[in-house]
């Protein structure tokens, strides 16, 4: 819908709370993060919901794509102002508008793909995209426009390299790890601790119930964080289980890239995700990899949550020239509001 009179400037610099904003989600497997912006690129507010949030929504495909997360976090964003006009990326799910987006306003909708936000945030025009959070996909685009994109096929049948993927290897290491001084592993303790509450002696075989349950994957995803940090810290179960998952995601993005053409082209690929943006050895252990297989390709960890990456591509949409401006000023307000916020666990 195009808002056909805009509200009076005077009126609105006089109250900052009312106007044309841009409002952007990102619904990850484990959280969906919101931020609203002013058209000028001025960040104003955030909302997360997901995996730790109690009063959150919790799904088999992923916390922060339920619509009780939803709800929340753009309940939490727009709980201050009362836009007159607001640009969004929130896809219509069936049945009516979430609650927060039923207010007396006028709303134009963006189609932001995931793999743009990241693409946005790193500023390439072409390139490609990794994305380990919960799940996983690559995305390419070549200089010609070519498009391929893979895997994001769920825990079943791909996410390949993804934080489920790890979670899961965690469990499974955990539950051996009494079996033998070889398979003796740090991840136990944490692993049983946080899925059952209990240690290891004390569950007996409740982390054998937990895993034929069926649960949110966030949830398994989750463990990912837990994996990371015994990495760090030297357990060699924990470090090969990141690996494996990173030289995982490496064969996709070499299928990837030799679809589009790039896997002899000096290419970044912007790595992105809980997993992807926040584990130093496995984006090592992932370059590592291609620098074997594809040397041109170079992993960048996008740092920024794909949230404002989302808000990006909308803010370029509607400001012309004075885009680099707008987006500097958004990277520079937003990166303040999600120092200032609790992050999310790491599969998403």
């Amino acid at each position: 819908m195009v808002l056909e009179a805009q509200p009076d400037k005077a009126f609105m610099e006089a109250n900052p709370e009312v106007g044309t904003f841009i409002l952007v989600v990102d619904r990850g497997g484990s959280k969906c993060d919101a931020l609203l912006c002013r058209e000028d690129g001025t960040a104003l507010a955030t909302g997360r919901s997901g995996i730790e949030d109690p009063e959150g929504g919790r799904s088999v495909g992923g916390s922060g794509r339920n619509r009780r997360s939803l709800e929340r976090a753009v309940s939490q964003t727009l709980a201050d102002f009362s836009p007159a006009f607001l640009h969004h990326n929130i896809s219509p799910d069936p049945g009516p508008p979430i609650e927060p987006l039923r207010g007396a306003f006028q709303a134009m909708w963006h189609a932001v793909r995931e793999q743009d936000c990241p693409m946005e945030l790193a500023g390439l025009e072409w390139g490609m995209v990794a994305i380990a959070g919960t799940g996983a996909l690559v995305y390419a685009r070549s200089p010609e426009g070519r498009e391929v994109l893979l895997d994001g096929l769920g825990p079943e049948l791909g996410d390949h390299g993804g934080g489920y993927q790890i979670g899961r290897e965690a469990m499974r290491a955990a539950a051996c790890s009494g079996w033998s001084e070889r398979r003796r592993t740090s991840l136990a303790e944490p692993v049983y601790r946080a899925c059952t509450g209990e240690s290891p002696e004390e569950s007996g075989w409740r982390l054998v119930d937990y895993s034929l349950e069926r649960r949110d994957r966030a949830e398994i995803a989750a463990l990912a964080r837990i994996v990371d940090r015994e990495a760090e810290k030297g357990d060699s179960i924990a470090l090969r289980i990141l690996q494996s998952a990173a030289a995982d995601l490496a064969q996709t993005v070499r299928d990837a890239a030799e679809s589009a053409g790039l896997l002899a082209t000096p290419c970044t690929v912007a790595l992105s995700g809980g997993v992807g943006a926040n584990s130093r050895l496995y984006a090592e252990h992932l370059q590592a990899v291609l620098a074997e297989h594809a040397p041109a390709l170079q992993v960048v960890q996008v740092k920024h949550p794909p949230v404002i990456g989302a808000a990006l591509v909308i803010l370029r949409r509607i400001s012309g020239e004075d885009y680099p401006a707008r987006r500097a000023r958004l990277l520079e307000t937003a990166g303040e509001l999600f120092r200032t916020t609790p992050q999310p666990a790491q599969g998403g």
